[in-house]
């Protein structure tokens, strides 16, 4: 990241609780929020696949326009937990990523942990970490340990930048990346264009992704053009809930059936475990579309194993096991699903080893 000095700086001020309370404010304006990405898990509640962590991104200018550039304007990123795991939680690391041509601005930098309607945006210092693992900067508790998200809480963080380009969204390369898809890693910020991404890493739920990331455009206008009266669209697919506005999040996205035009599936698995825990799974997914896409085995909502099935392979796959240690494993075959077919979940598997 060109700016990663000046993130350094400001992110510094932001831990410390020094950034000056006179700058703009995100008191004025409309957010306009990004392309919402969740993950799947399979529910304590009812053990279905559901929502597990669902997360936008936005930008909001106070004046109610496209900012121009060296004026500021505000970005968020928000990520709540849907679905109900077996555990207490989730423990989730937000890594912000920024484009070429955005630096950090001085001003109150807000975030907050609580239930939808109950938020309250407060300065208290927070951690950064600028070395993050994908290029972008890791935030944290003061004490520098992850944020922890339970049941129906939602984790808020708005923070001041500006542009110091002409900015474009997407008119430029988005951030489409199979990697961002899949869940393993966000898009480089070489390959995301003019678009603010926030990599959300999380653990503890029993979701399906490493990273759940959801982006947006930015625009900044050099003055050379008008700019339009009102902010372009920057939201490709239906926001989480109700529109957003200013000092509120929306819940995220309640847990959803199959999509409209998915074919239903149904997932098996068979089980081969020695007494020395050494195994492989053979899983088979059965839909009147043809199944494609990942499949992952869980022990006790922990991954321990991908593998993706291919047209080729007739939603048939066999996945080997990590060695099993002794005691007790619950498994269980998560189908991901695909834009045609719905994701699945097989029954679970109790095994003890002595």
């Amino acid at each position: 990241m060109k700016k990663l000095p000046l993130a350094l700086t400001a992110m510094t001020a932001i831990v410390a609780g020094l950034l000056a309370p006179g700058g703009a404010s995100a008191s004025a304006g409309t957010w306009n929020d990004g392309f919402q990405y969740e993950d799947q898990m399979v529910s304590c509640a009812t053990g279905q696949v559901t929502t597990g962590v669902s997360a936008n991104v936005g930008w909001m200018s106070p004046t109610g326009a496209v900012p121009k550039v060296g004026e500021v304007f505000w970005l968020r990123g928000y990520a709540g937990l849907v679905g109900m795991p077996c555990s207490s939680g989730t423990n989730i690391i937000p890594e912000i990523m920024v484009p070429d041509g955005i630096e950090f601005a001085e001003g109150e930098v807000r975030w907050d942990i609580s239930k939808p309607g109950e938020q309250v945006l407060t300065e208290d210092p927070i951690s950064a970490d600028p070395n993050g693992q994908n290029g972008g900067i890791m935030i944290g508790n003061a004490d520098e340990t992850p944020f922890k998200l339970r049941q129906g809480e939602i984790l808020e963080f708005q923070f001041p930048v500006r542009a110091t380009r002409e900015l474009k969204g997407p008119a430029t390369q988005q951030p489409q990346c199979q990697s961002r898809i899949d869940g393993d890693a966000p898009c480089p910020i070489s390959q995301s264009g003019d678009h603010f991404q926030v990599a959300f890493l999380t653990n503890g739920h029993g979701g399906d992704r490493w990273y759940v990331t959801p982006f947006v455009g930015l625009f900044a206008t050099d003055g050379s053009t008008p700019p339009p009266t009102t902010p372009p669209t920057t939201n490709p697919v239906p926001g989480p809930g109700t529109t957003p506005t200013p000092g509120t999040t929306p819940a995220p996205a309640p847990a959803p059936g199959s999509a409209a035009g998915q074919a239903a599936s149904s997932t098996s698995a068979k089980w081969k475990i020695t007494k020395a825990g050494k195994g492989k799974a053979t899983i088979t997914v059965t839909s009147g579309a043809a199944p494609v896409g990942g499949v992952i085995v869980k022990d006790k909502g922990r991954t321990l194993a991908k593998a993706t099935l291919k047209a080729t392979d007739n939603g048939r796959v066999v996945i080997k096991l990590p060695r099993l240690r002794k005691g007790k494993h619950v498994l269980v075959a998560q189908f991901r699903g695909s834009s045609t077919v719905a994701a699945s979940v097989s029954p679970k598997r109790v095994v003890r080893l002595r």
